[in-house]
């Protein structure tokens, strides 16, 4: 539980601690999902397109709150602490173990808390590159430890013990945000098209400004991305188990995962075209399902937090180079990558059951590289700032 609060002290960044940490606790419990599933699967007795509905709803509300939360809230103390106060009472009526369809929306609900809180975050340091990498290494640096944590406890306690930790875990930023005041975010503004009412819904802190298509493309391919990645990676401790790889191998991978991933989060050069990371990182997802050895399975986890950490950060240095309104997107961006992971679960869950694992690699590559496409031919394009109508 000290971890977050360490990596506060470490980084020193501008952004709030209890903000930065409950990124880093939105890590945590996005991390266990992996191993979690198949114990679902096995206590509920369902199939794994079925209890992959446990990330699909934590995700989808992760998602509603990434998208909604930029229009609709200011990022004020007493929404941080409600959302960190709700994260901590679904975790622990989670480890319950209630009827599945309860434990679905239970899982929704911490989605949405987390993503007000990750929301909060972004929208702080969106557009500005040394301050968006300072946030992308959280969860990479808390990816470390997370899978040599959360293994041994889902081995020993199952679904209970896991989500009783994760619900202690979310006990640091609560109590970090209890004892210092947390910055203001300002409500985003969708753009009014000047007719009746207009004026009413403006002096009411509604405006905000749409999507240029060049950002819009861009959120496109991020959800492309995230849906291609989520369909593989959320079943690799499944693979990795059929390949007779044991959990806490495979939690080692996760944290070279992790390692992996702090060094490209933290890389001080010219990171490149985020197309190229992008697209790159589908012919691991080929390799993770497709090639039935172990040892290649982790060689490819390992390696894929480095290209994806080289490309998603960026892909949103591109997205606020393409926009009018950089600070506005932050949101939609989050939105758009949760959105793909809502998608992903399910794609891999039912592609597996009717189709098998090599069949899944295929058709995540050929969307992660299609998404990466988009980004590079984006990247070449100029700066067309007409804005569209889309959301």
């Amino acid at each position: 539980m000290q971890v977050p609060v360490r990596l506060v002290a470490v980084l020193r960044p501008h952004v709030h601690g209890a903000v930065l940490a409950a990124v880093g606790v939105a890590t945590v419990v996005f991390s266990a999902s992996p191993f979690l599933i198949d114990e679902v699967a096995d206590y509920y007795e369902l199939g794994l397109s079925s209890a992959a509905l446990i990330s699909t709803a934590q995700l989808g509300g992760f998602g509603l709150a990434s998208f909604g939360a930029g229009r609709t809230l200011a990022g004020r103390r007493h929404v941080f602490v409600g959302a960190t106060l709700a994260l901590v009472l679904v975790n622990a009526l989670s480890a319950l173990v209630p009827p599945f369809p309860v434990l679905v929306g239970l899982r929704m609900v911490a989605g949405l808390s987390m993503g007000v809180t990750s929301w909060m975050a972004w929208a702080m340091v969106f557009g500005d590159d040394g301050e968006t990498s300072e946030v992308s290494m959280v969860g990479p640096m808390v990816g470390i430890v997370a899978a040599p944590v959360i293994a041994p406890v889902v081995q020993l306690g199952g679904i209970s013990a896991t989500y009783l930790m994760l619900s202690l875990w979310a006990l640091v930023p609560l109590g970090l945000a209890w004892l210092v005041s947390v910055p203001e975010v300002p409500p985003a503004r969708t753009e009014l098209s000047g007719g009746p009412g207009d004026s009413a819904r403006r002096s009411a802190g509604a405006v905000r400004h749409r999507p240029v298509p060049a950002a819009f493309v861009i959120l496109i391919s991020l959800a492309l991305f995230s849906a291609g990645g989520s369909s593989v990676w959320m079943f690799t401790a499944v693979f990795g188990e059929e390949r007779g790889i044991s959990i806490t191998v495979l939690a080692w991978a996760y944290s070279a995962n992790a390692v992996a991933g702090v060094i490209s989060a933290r890389w001080p050069a010219e990171r490149g075209p985020a197309g190229v990371w992008v697209a790159a990182t589908g012919g691991l997802a080929l390799l993770v399902c497709a090639y039935p050895n172990g040892t290649f399975q982790l060689a490819a986890m390992a390696l894929w937090g480095f290209f994806f950490w080289m490309g998603l950060p960026a892909a949103f240095s591109l997205l606020a180079a393409k926009s009018r309104y950089p600070e506005e997107r932050a949101g939609d961006a989050q939105a758009y990558l949760a959105a793909g992971r809502v998608l992903g679960p399910t794609l891999g869950g039912l592609t597996l059951d009717y189709g098998g694992a090599t069949t899944l690699g295929f058709v995540a590559a050929t969307v992660m590289i299609g998404a990466g496409l988009m980004l590079v031919t984006t990247a070449r394009s100029g700066n067309k700032h007409t804005e569209i109508g889309v959301f």
